[in-house]
């Protein structure tokens, strides 16, 4: 029996638990723009959650899709950022579809605060699991230390500022592998508890294929592993229970491959890019590559982690030798295929960009067995208690100096007002450096949120394939200094301009590898076509 004294005392670490996981993750949205605006990955994923919610469904119509399909076809709709054109002319995001309707839920009930405050929920429940998973391994305090680690983590923080699948994938695996180790560390596996247990974490895995491609790959491995348990005689599965996992896997694999091709097309050719003799991708692997990781990690407090955690891998690894299946190593065997990002991330080099595609279980794993490893090495646990403690303070410095900027704030409203000259009929072409940055396109939010005709617009010839009967007027927003005049061949008069005020995030040779907060303002000039 726990005494009414230890129910108390856990009673209150839970609450205190959650209530510094639901405080980091508030605050970390409250400081966030609503990322609507196109040219990245983020803006695109809103998008389709706003039409989404608006359409009732994945495939839609935009302002002059329809046209601009007549000269493209099927395939990447180069005009709208993040979308396909399907065979018969409408759009599709590129991106998996679980992520997308879960923010599309969000803005049906709550509008723009819905998207700006979405990753609240996935953020919190993260840092609780992540919790719950130490306190399987280790003693209180340094549970909580470690849940202090997680909860300054600046990437974790960071990137729940955006509309990107990372966070939510994040809390997706952690779930998964957080049940799938209570699965392993029930005393009778097989039993009604432990086989739900086990059910629970297939589900977060599969719902995690359905979000990113790497999510196929751990919800296989997951499978795998339960297969070769059952094998091994560490534990003994029905036999009904091994067939319908299988009919699962299959039918999966098969689902998500129909519902997903694009995106694992896109992921299979940018691996073959990265690894082609003289590949000019900077994510190749490379020794200025190699550098480069190694100074953005440091400038974030990412480097201490990395070293700790692979050590801390490697000789849990070697230590448990023929006991590799024990639950200390589930997370790392679930999520390895993730490390090969560190040999080439697949991704623009930009900071703190590229630092998101090890958020969702790189990430998390080093940190976890960076823990395992110093409550090893640390006979006398005061300096453990100190170690842990300078990792949640040089932490702590990191995040707080980014915790309160928030990228394009106050771009939105200018946008509303901006929109407010267009009438219904009337078709805005947007040039992709209207906001002062390419990353920021105007187009999206006055198309989905303020409802005008707009659509990004970056080739002359496109004009062409316009309809021009179908509007009132056609006006053409460009930068009041565009040196590269790509339009001059357009007939147009004077429409009148705007001012724009935006900040954005710039890396900076002189701070490398922390993002500085940049400054624009310039003229935005609206011209009509003739």
């Amino acid at each position: 029996m726990i005494s009414e004294t230890k129910l108390s005392h856990n009673k209150f670490l839970l609450s205190t638990i959650i209530v510094l996981a639901f405080a980091a993750s508030l605050a970390t949205c409250y400081f966030a723009t609503p990322s609507v605006f196109g040219g990245r990955d983020q803006g695109a994923i809103a998008t389709a959650a706003i039409e989404l919610s608006k359409n009732k469904s994945f495939t839609f119509s935009a302002s002059a899709s329809a046209e601009l399909f007549q000269k493209y076809g099927p395939g990447k709709a180069l005009n709208y950022p993040g979308f396909d054109y399907t065979k018969d002319g409408k759009l599709i995001t590129r991106f998996p579809k679980a992520y997308v309707a879960y923010l599309a839920a969000f803005y049906a009930a709550l509008g723009l605060k819905g998207l700006q405050y979405a990753n609240f929920l996935p953020l919190t429940l993260f840092l609780i699991l992540f919790w719950l998973t130490l306190r399987r391994f280790f003693p209180e305090r340094i549970s909580f230390l470690g849940f202090l680690i997680a909860a300054t983590f600046f990437p974790f923080l960071w990137f729940a500022k955006y509309t990107l699948t990372e966070i939510f994938m994040l809390f997706l695996v952690w779930t998964g592998i957080y049940f799938l180790i209570l699965f392993r560390r029930c005393p009778t596996p097989t039993s009604a508890k432990g086989v739900r247990h086990l059910q629970i974490s297939l589900v977060f895995f599969a719902l995690s294929a359905l979000t990113r491609i790497e999510g196929i790959v751990f919800f296989l491995i997951a499978a795998g592993y339960i297969y070769i348990l059952n094998r091994k005689k560490i534990i003994s599965l029905p036999k009904t229970f091994l067939k319908n996992l299988l009919i699962i896997v299959i039918i999966f694999a098969a689902l998500y491959f129909y519902l997903d091709f694009p995106a694992l097309f896109d992921s299979a050719k940018n691996i073959a890019k990265a690894f082609l003799p003289n590949s000019a991708k900077d994510s190749s692997p490379s020794a200025s590559l190699y550098s480069h990781l190694a100074k953005i990690f440091a400038s974030y407090n990412i480097l201490v982690y990395l070293i700790l955690g692979l050590f801390g891998i490697g000789w849990l690894a070697k230590n448990i030798k023929t006991k590799w299946l024990k639950p200390e190593l589930i997370p790392a065997l679930i999520t390895f295929p993730a490390f090969f990002y560190l040999i080439s991330p697949m991704i623009s080099l930009d900071d703190p960009w590229m630092l998101r595609r090890f958020v969702f279980a790189v990430f998390p794993v080093l940190i976890f067995y960076t823990i395992y490893l110093l409550n090893r090495f640390f006979y006398h646990k005061i300096f453990l208690y100190i170690t842990l403690i300078a990792l949640v303070a040089s932490n702590s410095v990191i995040t707080w100096r980014f915790l309160t900027l928030s990228e394009n704030k106050e771009l939105l409203p200018q946008i509303e007002t901006i929109s407010k000259k267009f009438g219904p009929n009337d078709l805005i072409l947007v040039d992709r450096l209207a906001t002062g940055s390419g990353f920021s396109l105007m187009s999206e939010p006055l198309r989905t949120v303020f409802g005008k005709n707009a659509v990004y617009f970056f080739n002359a010839d496109d004009l062409k394939f316009l309809d021009r009967t179908k509007y009132k007027n056609i006006y053409l927003a460009v930068p009041a200094e565009d040196q590269k005049n790509w339009y001059s061949d357009i007939e147009k008069v004077p429409a009148g301009f705007s001012v724009i005020t935006n900040n954005f995030l710039e890396p900076s040779e002189k701070k490398f590898g922390l993002a500085v907060n940049t400054e624009y303002k310039g003229a935005v000039v609206f011209w009509k076509v003739k």
